[in-house]
């Protein structure tokens, strides 16, 4: 129990030396925003949710440093729109289709599914920070005529960050029509928009991480008071030692000494 009670302000100390910025990640997820964290100067890490339930694992990010690196990792996050907001595919909305579903729901379900599958791929680019895709499917009832049903449109938004966009809106629009049965790429409008990225202060890079001096200090009091913790434990397990060295070295010595019998014969 004392052992415990003196790795208590160890265990606390190297907890509150590392702030949670993200929780409820999948591992992928969380290794992304590790490495854009660090390319940008910040300290971060990635671990398993002890918190998460059994059979669906989540990952959570932590970063080490003082609150003014917190603030700083919510808006690199924010300019790179981490986390991705979760988007469902072809495989998702089919997955628990068990009822037969009807033909306003088998449509909804369509577009849904079309959408995230581009939404997927254009996310998946290089440089690219943030996409959505919206698809709009014409109405295949009977009772409309051929002429008068509504052609298959789809708008396109894409956030990039460098000096140009990964892909041209030509290419864009070639790559959605591609996926999307029935629709061309004069019906494909496209949006591109470059992310203001602010270049960090020099003295806010670093292999490490944003180091101000306040930051280092925090830090090396974290080290100073865990590396006290540490010698306080050591010094109590040799005490304890020594203490029951010098009883059982008192306990042999009185077993060997002789014993002084009195005598009674006058």
């Amino acid at each position: 129990m004392k052992r415990l009670l003196l790795l208590l302000p160890l265990i606390l100390l190297v907890q509150a030396c590392a702030h949670k910025i993200e929780m409820g990640l999948s591992e992928r997820e969380a290794q992304e925003i590790v490495v854009t964290l660090r390319e940008n100067g910040i300290d971060a890490f990635a671990e398993p949710d002890s918190l998460s339930k059994k059979g669906s694992a989540s990952w959570q990010v932590k970063i080490r440093g003082g609150g003014e690196e917190t603030v700083t990792a919510w808006k690199i996050l924010r300019e790179h729109g981490l986390p991705h907001e979760n988007v469902a595919g072809l495989d998702d909305v089919f997955k628990n289709s068990g009822i037969i579903p009807t033909a306003t729901e088998e449509k909804a379900r369509m577009v849904v599914g079309l959408a995230g599958e581009l939404t997927r791929t254009l996310r998946s680019l290089p440089g690219v920070v943030d996409a959505r895709v919206h698809v709009v499917l014409p109405d295949n009832s009977t009772l409309i005529d051929e002429k008068d049903k509504a052609p298959t449109t789809a708008s396109v938004l894409v956030r990039y960050r460098g000096d140009r966009p990964p892909l041209t809106d030509d290419e864009i629009r070639g790559l959605v029509a591609k996926g999307v049965e029935g629709l061309t790429a004069e019906n494909v409008d496209v949006v591109q928009k470059k992310t203001n990225e602010k270049p960090l202060p020099p003295e806010m890079m670093g292999p490490l991480a944003m180091r101000d001096w306040t930051t280092i200090g925090a830090l090396a009091l974290c080290g100073i008071t865990s590396a006290g913790a540490l010698t306080t434990l050591m010094v109590s397990k040799r005490r304890a030692f020594r203490i029951k060295l010098l009883e059982r070295q008192l306990a042999q010595t009185a077993q060997s000494s002789p014993r002084v019998e009195g005598n009674t014969s006058l």
